[in-house]
């Protein structure tokens, strides 16, 4: 009992400065758990079949041979009884991304597909750019 009594300030500073970071450490763990509840339970709803077969459509499109990119309203057609928002997120869930042309079209192709996008737009350019060389030091 005198060892407690003497140190009972030692004791009282390390348990001060220690509630704090259980407190947080508690309320993070209980967060995290929130979080990862939601995460599976939107998971659940994106495991649609039907939203699943429109997503390998718009893969098998935008990863045709020729053409790197499409006109939205190509890749809109193909699922007529969809928003124009819904395409747009089967779009982004797909991994595509928009780009405008300057007659003001809208047009999506595959993220990985960018460099040949690139590459299929300067064919067509009138005066081809020279391939990039870096400067030598």
């Amino acid at each position: 009992m005198e060892w407690l009594s003497a140190h009972a300030l030692l004791i009282s500073t390390i348990t001060t400065a220690l509630a704090p970071g259980v407190y947080w450490g508690i309320r993070l763990r209980a967060e995290n758990r929130r979080e990862q509840r939601a995460r599976a339970d939107q998971g659940e709803a994106m495991r649609d079949p039907v939203r699943e077969n429109q997503c390998a459509e718009i893969s098998r499109a935008l990863n045709h041979q020729s053409h790197p990119e499409h006109r939205f309203e190509t890749i809109h057609a193909l699922f007529p009884d969809n928003t124009e928002e819904d395409t747009r997120r089967l779009l982004w869930r797909v991994n595509a991304k928009p780009s405008q042309r300057k007659d003001g079209s809208e047009r999506w192709s595959l993220a990985s597909r960018e460099l040949e996008r690139i590459a299929w737009h300067r064919e067509r350019e009138a005066e081809p750019r020279p391939p990039y060389q870096p400067q030598q030091s």
